[in-house]
Formats: C-alpha cells, sequence, structure tokens
C-alpha cells in the first residue's frame, strides 16, 4: 500500500534563489528506513519563505528511503505533515 504525501521541493539553481513548490508523491512506506522532523524548513515557514498562502503551524519532515535494486538511499526528501 502506498501513502500520499506532500513533498517541498527547491526549482532553483545555483545562481538563482531557490523558489519552493508543493507536489502530491506516493511513498511505499517499506522502503522508508528513517523520519526526521526538518526544523529548518518550519522555520522558512513561519517567515512565509516556501508558501505565503501555507499555515505557519505545519512541520515538516525528512524521509530517507532505500533503493533496493542499487543498495542506496535518496538523501534528501521533504514532506509536509498537515
Amino acid at each position: 500500500m502506498l501513502v500520499r504525501l506532500t513533498e517541498i521541493f527547491a526549482n532553483g539553481a545555483v545562481t538563482t534563489p531557490d523558489t519552493y513548490t508543493l507536489r502530491e508523491v506516493f511513498v511505499n512506506p517499506e522502503h522508508v528506513v528513517m523520519i526526521r522532523e526538518e526544523r529548518r524548513l518550519k522555520e522558512m515557514n513561519e517567515r512565509g519563505v516556501i508558501n505565503e498562502n501555507l499555515n505557519k503551524n505545519h512541520r515538516f519532515s525528512k524521509l530517507t528511503i532505500k533503493i533496493f535494486y542499487t543498495n542506496h538511499f535518496l538523501p534528501r526528501l521533504y514532506f509536509l505533515n498537515s
């Protein structure tokens, strides 16, 4: 069973400021090896940097997901906790 989450990602380049976008993704919970609170994004959200319409009380998590066929991990996936 897949779990629906909201991902926050930066779509800026090295030479331009980051702008942030929200998108819906589906994650297999059996592949999640760690979940950690992401306080930096919470602070950015409180300042209105991510999306000015986003509730300032939202919390954020960083997921580490195992890629089984390569024995590697996806290093940075950030999700909005509703």
